[in-house]
């Protein structure tokens, strides 16, 4: 039996789909919409973790973005541009749902399927 047809190996890719796009999920709120007393801590940390190149974690933004067939370079530009925006007082146009995220070239938007 190939890996293909396999339910355990898909059951495995499924969790870790879901694993990484709570990871990301968790990163855009802690940036967005902080749930925290210390939330520019929270804060800091996830715009470290956008921004780091780090090839060798299996849990690091490019990485994860890379599984989740993610543009890296398109998601720092949306942040960036939106971080941008909240500072001169435009409101936030990323909202959350469930956390599933459809990007789109422009903007990111979340619907749940």
């Amino acid at each position: 039996m190939d890996n293909s047809t396999n339910p355990d190996i898909r059951e495995l890719g499924k969790s870790i789909r879901a694993l990484f796009v709570a990871i990301l999920t968790r990163a855009l709120k802690d940036i967005f919409k902080p749930t925290y007393s210390d939330q520019e801590i929270y804060k800091s940390q996830a715009l470290y973790w956008l921004t780091v190149n780090d090839f060798d974690s299996f849990t690091s933004f490019i990485n994860i973005c890379s599984y989740l067939d993610i543009d890296v370079d398109n998601i720092r530009h949306i942040v960036n541009d939106e971080l941008k925006g909240l500072e001169r007082g435009f409101p936030q146009n990323i909202k959350f749902n469930l956390g599933y995220y459809k990007l789109r070239s422009e903007h990111i938007s979340p619907y749940m399927i």
